[in-house]
């Protein structure tokens, strides 16, 4: 009898089911930089493409101490001279113009700022990240999706050992 009981529950279940939908405001979103700057045939292509895929989202990491190579004199003023935004123009441009919203990611330590360690360390100063990061959100004024460093860091050991855990940032 509790068998039947049980039986019976499941089909008032199913029978009161409605279809699954989907979220009105789902994006479908990808990232991969690595395909986006150096992918088969050209940019403007691999843009053509997330458009037939139906992309709507496209997370894309701005690299620090690839824009900023040189410390800039003016490290808030986008067009400091030691900036150089030539793929980031590229890509978050194409983005914008295929109407596919960008997610930067604003990520990588230049030498100059940390101390001459590796790019997954953090800066000596806050400001100097601060700063780029203004001069970003400056020039891409129209990016609305922003975040940094991609993962979670945590702190381990003494002060000077200020790595930033990454798993593989790019």
């Amino acid at each position: 009898m509790k068998t039947l009981g049980c039986v019976i529950a499941v089909l008032v279940v199913l029978v009161g089911a409605s279809p699954a939908e989907a979220a009105s405001g789902a994006q479908v979103g990808i990232q991969d930089d690595a395909w986006l700057l150096h992918g088969p045939g050209t940019l403007e292509s691999r843009l053509d493409e997330l458009d037939r895929l139906g992309v709507d989202v496209v997370r894309y990491t701005v690299r620090w101490d690839v824009v900023a190579r040189q410390r800039p004199a003016t490290a808030r003023d986008p067009r400091d001279l030691a900036y150089d935004w030539g793929s980031v123009d590229s890509v978050l441009r194409g983005l914008r113009r295929h109407g596919i919203q960008p997610l930067v990611t604003l990520y990588g330590t230049p030498r100059w700022a940390n101390g001459g360690l590796a790019s997954n360390w953090a800066p000596t100063e806050g400001q100097l990240f601060g700063d780029f990061a203004r001069a970003t959100a400056t020039r891409y004024s129209w990016v609305r999706l922003w975040s940094i460093w991609n993962e979670p860091n945590k702190r381990s050991g003494s002060a000077r050992r200020r790595r930033l855990h990454t798993s593989g940032s790019s």
